[in-house]
């Protein structure tokens, strides 16, 4: 590539001038307006040349100039040094690294909440593998050098404000006070989109209503169209963004990964923030949240229902459902109540599906959840807490299992760690 530096000529002098006589003559005294008269201007021009071509180098070298361009943009020869200020949702085309030669760079920086596409020209590479790259959130930026042959970005620009992978803060869900049976309310918050490309944030509430079509803003609808509003069924609820504008939004699906609500709103990116219940009447059932650490949410039924109720289910294991939502697995919180009509042994083991099946005992690891001893007739209670499989269950094992021996689960809520 060589130097970007052209060095000026020095003009507007006499380089021959006339032999000295050595006659005292009026045009042979030196004077100082003679001098400044021959000399001023050209030194000057010449200074100023020098300024001119330096400051036309270090920018060439250094990229002190920005190139603002909103539509589809292929990057010029004269753009060599500056930075390409790219928004909207556009590609930008790097030229031959061929014709600009080895060493020819050029910037390219997203100033748009939106994704900047960048294409070599020639099946041209970047970084020896693949022929483009993205700047997918504001102040992303990639400086790009031609070797002669190829492209090498040498430098990669993360913009500041993305999230980290699978973030998450506030966004806590609660049922409306105005219609606790249909709308959802939003809490301030922001998290990182399920695929890792952008960050969804709102700062004020959103309401979102389950039992009206989908429609953007707060206090208006937030279901599918697709879908019908269904009794005793799991709707998991998702931050929505629309990639092309940046709107954020919200909304219920029973998919996990929120295809119809995509589909119903024309958004492209999502985030599950949390799930609900809706009881025999197709309304949602009440809870209470609060936030735990690492962004997870903690629920808690309002009217915690019980579950299971039984009377000599045997030693062996039984899979049993808890009010919890499903497709995801999540730590539920119970009450649970060994009880025996007679002084007799009895003791209950419950334990998460994902692990071995083993018997409830007093003596043996892994123990038992809740016993009860031969001394005298009566219930023992305890709170536990297990993690269900995605089909909202867990396995139980009771020892000494008679007919004068059983026990008992109402799930107080569940444990969402919405990752």
């Amino acid at each position: 590539m060589g130097s970007p530096y052209v060095e000026p000529t020095l003009t507007g002098y006499n380089a021959s001038p006339p032999s000295d006589d050595g006659s005292q003559t009026e045009a042979n005294k030196v004077k100082w307006a003679t001098i400044k008269e021959k000399l001023d201007d050209p030194i000057k021009a010449y200074a100023q040349a020098i300024s001119s071509a330096m400051l036309a180098a270090s920018g060439d070298r250094f990229g002190n100039t920005k190139n603002a361009q909103s539509t589809n943009y292929g990057i010029q020869t004269t753009d060599r040094g500056a930075w390409i200020a790219a928004s909207n949702t556009i590609t930008v085309t790097l030229p031959s690294a061929v014709t600009v030669g080895d060493g020819w760079i050029v910037g390219v920086v997203n100033v748009s909440a939106t994704t900047i596409s960048i294409a070599t020209t020639s099946s041209q590479t970047i970084n020896g593998s693949g022929t483009t790259a993205s700047l997918t959130a504001r102040g992303d930026g990639m400086m790009f050098m031609s070797d002669g042959a190829n492209w090498v970005a040498v430098i990669g620009l993360a913009s500041n404000d993305s999230l980290p992978k699978g973030y998450i803060s506030g966004l806590v869900i609660s049922n409306n006070s105005s219609d606790a049976g249909h709308d959802i309310d939003i809490s301030v918050g922001e998290c990182r989109d399920s695929s890792d490309a952008a960050n969804l944030a709102i700062t004020s509430v959103l309401t979102k209503q389950i039992d009206v079509n989908w429609v953007a803003g707060t206090n208006a609808g937030g279901f599918p169209s697709s879908l019908s509003l269904s009794a005793n069924t799991v709707y998991h609820f998702f931050m929505i963004r629309n990639s092309s504008t940046s709107v954020v939004d919200a909304g219920f699906d029973t998919s996990l990964t929120a295809a119809n609500l995509l589909t119903a709103s024309s958004y492209d990116q999502y985030r599950r923030i949390g799930s609900v219940i809706t009881n025999g009447s197709n309304t949602i059932i009440a809870f209470k949240t609060i936030e735990s650490a690492g962004g997870g949410l903690d629920f808690l039924w309002t009217d915690p229902p019980l579950d299971v109720d039984v009377t000599n289910p045997g030693t062996s294991a039984v899979t049993r459902t808890l009010s919890v939502p499903t497709g995801i697995n999540v730590v539920a919180k119970m009450n649970v109540i060994c009880r025996s009509a007679v002084a007799a042994n009895s003791s209950v083991y419950l334990s998460s599906l994902d692990v071995n099946d083993e018997a409830s005992s007093v003596t043996a690891a892994p123990l038992a959840t809740v016993t009860h001893n031969a001394s005298a007739a009566t219930d023992v209670g305890a709170q536990a807490r297990v993690r269900t499989n995605t089909s909202a269950q867990i396995r139980s094992r009771q020892s000494g299992s008679t007919a004068n021996t059983g026990f008992k689960i109402a799930t107080l809520g569940w444990e969402d760690h919405r990752r």
